[in-house]
């Protein structure tokens, strides 16, 4: 990052302060209530506002805040899969990953990052901020070992409280008027803008690309990484019907990936009881293996037996009793597709380092829809011509399968998600 920008930075938050100190004056704050705010740890309240102070703060520190940083956000944003009418402050829609950003009035950062876990659980989305309008973190959401979940730092949190603490002194707003002991506001407006801009976060929550890429690798082959464990690709290992080209065969992949993703999201809400490395584990381990592919004795009935058949007409001994799925997801999109299968070797790998491996991103990405929007690059013009078509057909699919889950399964998610709390 070149000084130009981090100096044009330094001074846009420096006005930001400024114009937010200036707007508590217009407001007649006492300089005893405001030391009180800026000084120590009290809150606002509304009376020293004529205004909800959490807007307020909102208003004229968090969202000029944000602009400087580079993001653009969208204010309290819809969020599907919330088993609840409440919504995030903000969704930021210009990083790679889905983030979330939870905001309270000033001095109350506990309280945002308190929501923002539960947000972040409610949502299944990975990445969040939480502010105050003083103090500022990106976190990620992480299991500990004894699988609560908890917010683990991206990159070292930051405060505004000390520069606001030094423009108020500088211009006699508190009782405090002694400068000594505060930084000059330049070197920490400096450094919070170096870690909290856009354009350095984007590189910390960066593992959502490296994820993509990890998906091309195990599609197709062509990631840009070495990624530990998949060593042949899902096209390489698809045993098709003789009239399959490679748009076909990618395409049957990627569908299969698809599939993997959504079971797993429906794993994790509790709604299936499968744990697909477990029963991978029993195929390898006994005669099943003998009787044919993995894919073919255990994925295809559970796709094509129990969820794409009515309640009433599945084959459902093997998976408990899964409620009704709308069957879009797990319906034939490929000509033939019965006759397509693929090799155990591949789908160990498959299992054990994609979808078992990258637990809460397969979770994510499965439940914004299909992972095929992943892989773009490709110098077959056949390919690059018919993935539209198959994109749109997978995405369809994906998306009336999720509509109909969240529509239909809502009362097994919510009980889902308050004993997940209550444990």
């Amino acid at each position: 990052m070149d000084s130009a920008t981090v100096d044009a930075a330094v001074s846009d938050l420096g006005t930001v302060v400024e114009d937010f100190l200036d707007e508590l004056a217009d407001r007649n704050l006492s300089a005893d209530r405001l030391g009180e705010i800026v000084e120590g740890n009290a809150e606002f309240e509304g009376a020293d506002l004529r205004q909800f102070p959490e807007r307020f703060v909102e208003d004229h520190l968090i969202w000029p805040v944000l602009d400087v940083l580079g993001y653009a956000v969208t204010p309290r944003p819809d969020s599907p899969g919330q088993s609840r009418e409440e919504y995030p402050d903000f969704r930021v829609d210009n990083l790679p990953a889905q983030v979330i950003g939870e905001n309270k009035s000033v001095n109350d950062i506990e309280t945002a990052k308190t929501e923002l876990l539960d947000y972040l659980d409610n949502t299944r989305y990975e990445y969040g901020i939480a502010t105050d309008g003083f103090r500022w973190g990106v976190y990620e959401i992480a299991e500990t070992d004894r699988r609560s979940l908890v917010l683990e730092p991206v990159v070292e949190p930051q405060s505004l409280k000390q520069v606001i603490q030094y423009f108020a002194r500088e211009e006699r707003m508190v009782p405090y008027a002694d400068l000594n002991g505060l930084p000059e506001p330049d070197g920490p407006l400096a450094t919070f803008f170096q870690n909290l801009g856009h354009h350095h976060v984007r590189r910390a929550t960066g593992g959502l690309s490296d994820f993509h890429d990890l998906y091309a690798e195990t599609l197709v082959g062509e990631g840009d990484y070495d990624h530990d464990g998949i060593e042949t690709s899902l096209v390489e290992a698809v045993d098709a019907p003789a009239d399959a080209g490679e748009a076909e065969k990618t395409a049957f992949a990627a569908l299969l990936l698809d599939r993997l993703a959504f079971v797993r999201l429906m794993r994790d809400r509790g709604v299936l009881e499968i744990e697909l490395h477990e029963e991978w584990s029993h195929h390898n381990k006994g005669l099943n293996r003998f009787q044919g592919s993995f894919y073919d004795t255990q994925l295809k009935p559970l796709f094509y037996d129990v969820l794409s058949e009515p309640k009433g007409k599945r084959e459902e001994d093997e998976f408990s009793s899964p409620p009704h799925f709308a069957g879009g997801l797990f319906e034939p999109v490929l000509d033939d597709e019965d006759a397509y299968d693929i090799e155990d070797y591949v789908m160990q790998d498959v299992l054990t380092v994609f979808i078992e491996g990258e637990s809460r991103t397969v979770i994510n990405e499965g439940a914004r829809g299909s992972l095929l929007e992943s892989y773009r690059a490709t110098e077959e013009t056949d390919l690059a011509g018919r993935m539209a078509e198959w994109y749109a057909d997978l995405t369809g699919a994906y998306e009336s399968e999720l509509a109909y889950v969240e529509k239909n399964i809502s009362p097994t998610l919510r009980r889902h998600s308050i004993e997940a709390r209550e444990d």
